[in-house]
């Protein structure tokens, strides 16, 4: 689990649609193949097992290589928040992202707060860009 020297990197994002459709699209294989890492390479059929407990895997194929990401879901809580443990493959740190998700007069307002250890601080600008693309790919499928 994550350590006392974390840093939460923060992202904030608003939909246009209900909260269910937002955090549905979290959770859901085929439309987390297409919002995951836009742009990076071919993403393989997702595998996710949403239940607390359960685990997710992601892969994509960047320049001929696999990248993995995968996680254990620590909280579901529909629609207006879920926590996940977040790592990639072939690397010890495990972090913890939390989303969550507020009903608004013109349709949901997501916070992302992604919890990195303090010796990734120099790639704080690059993970919030990460999610704040992955969250404008999934607006594009979620309209």
């Amino acid at each position: 689990m994550p350590n006392n020297s974390a840093i939460e990197v923060e992202v904030n994002y608003h939909y246009q649609t209900e909260p269910e459709k937002v955090y549905q699209a979290w959770l859901s294989e085929e439309l987390a193949q297409q919002w995951f890492g836009p742009g990076l390479g071919e993403t393989e059929p997702v595998q996710i097992d949403a239940n607390v407990g359960g685990k997710f895997r992601i892969v994509q194929v960047r320049d001929g290589q696999p990248v993995g990401h995968g996680g254990e879901y620590l909280a579901l809580d529909r629609p207006n928040f879920l926590s996940f443990t977040w790592a990639m493959d072939g690397m010890e740190e495990i972090s913890v992202v939390k989303v969550y998700i507020t009903p608004t007069s013109g349709g949901s307002s997501v916070k992302l707060v992604h919890e990195i250890d303090e010796q990734w601080r120099e790639y704080i600008d690059r993970t919030r860009e990460a999610w704040l693309g992955m969250m404008r790919e999934m607006e594009e499928l979620i309209k």
